[in-house]
């Protein structure tokens, strides 16, 4: 029974230790990868927390394929999740791989929030895509987040787009 205390403390040990080394983030990709390893022999690979450090950092170290990977492993994600997905992608110009993260995200029933619509909107005004775009500003005015003004930027910022 003495087994028991001590593999749970160790487990324990090394899942606070990890969880460390995310919080202060990562040298190299190696590195981020070791990371990501010991999250999954811990059984920490689907917390949502953690799981979105290693996302940011995989798109920090140029991998977005990587982050890509990691995300399609998770079982349940949730709106924080799609949104750094889409967020990563849109920084790494993965305008398409935005917008296609973005449609999955509401074919499976998520619906948009405030830090989901400046993303999607900047995706569609770089690929010239206006029509998508307006779809996308008619559900900003459905939704009531017209009035954000991160939100009301990227629509004045496609809309100019759209007028030049």
């Amino acid at each position: 029974m003495k087994i028991l205390p001590i593999r749970v403390s160790l487990v324990l040990s090394k899942a606070l230790e990890t969880t460390q080394c995310l919080l202060q983030g990562f040298k190299s990709f190696k590195h981020l990868k070791h990371a990501h390893a010991r999250l999954l022999r811990l059984g920490l690979d689907q917390d949502h927390y953690l799981l979105n450090m290693v996302l940011r950092s995989g798109f920090d170290f140029g991998h977005a394929n990587y982050s890509c990977l990691i995300f399609h492993q998770t079982t349940q994600p949730n709106i924080f999740l799609w949104n750094t997905m889409i967020r990563g992608l849109v920084s790494a110009d993965c305008f398409d791989g935005a917008i296609q993260f973005y449609s999955s995200m509401r074919t499976k029933g998520f619906l948009p929030n405030r830090f989901t619509f400046p993303f999607v909107l900047k995706a569609c005004a770089r690929r010239s895509d206006f029509y998508f775009g307006l779809n996308i500003h008619t559900l900003v005015v459905k939704t009531g987040f017209d009035f954000d003004v991160y939100v009301k930027t990227s629509v004045c910022t496609i809309t100019d787009r759209a007028t030049s």
